[in-house]
């Protein structure tokens, strides 16, 4: 499954939020030195319920807009984007 990613780094709270066909995400790491990259696949590892090695970021890796690769089905997918709709 590829998903658009808006990351935001440097947030006061880590928090996501599906907007449209686009994953906004707060991280609360910094854009320096991959940390916030590696928070970034950490917090969807968990928001998808997947390991680490299951996520991989495309393009994007130096710019807050990025393209994601996560290994899961529609169905899981589809289950995730509604929970975070929900709140």
């Amino acid at each position: 499954m590829k998903i658009n990613v808006n990351a935001k780094p440097n947030s006061k709270h880590l928090k996501a939020v599906w907007t449209g066909s686009r994953l906004n995400i707060h991280l609360t790491a910094p854009a320096k030195d991959g940390k916030a990259n590696e928070q970034l696949v950490r917090s969807l590892a968990d928001l998808f319920g997947v390991s680490k090695k299951l996520i991989l970021i495309l393009s994007g890796h130096s710019h807050k807009n990025k393209l994601v690769s996560i290994k899961i089905t529609r169905r899981e997918f589809n289950s995730v984007v509604s929970s975070i709709h929900e709140k």
